[in-house]
């Protein structure tokens, strides 16, 4: 995907785990989409390192768009929520 980002797990139930290692990009905003391109949930940070992105419990299973926004880019994954 991207040297220094990692994403897990994938499927995920509730929780996604985010491991950002590039010391001169911060993370700045992490959003969730379903396909249609709605958002489903979207937290701002301002850091380097690990972020815990709690999602919604309401949101049903399957397909997701996660975007990552950092000081210098925008990566994009797309993510399984199992039942």
């Amino acid at each position: 995907f991207n040297a220094g980002l990692e994403v897990y797990p994938n499927p995920f139930s509730e929780t996604i785990i985010i491991e950002w290692n590039k010391a001169a990009e911060k993370v700045s905003s992490v959003s969730l989409f379903d396909i249609a391109g709605k958002e489903m949930e979207r937290k701002e940070y301002h850091v380097v390192g690990a972020i815990r992105l709690e999602t919604p419990r309401h949101i049903p299973a399957g397909n997701y768009l996660l975007q990552i926004q950092t000081d210098a880019a925008v990566y994009k994954m797309k993510m399984i929520k199992a039942e």
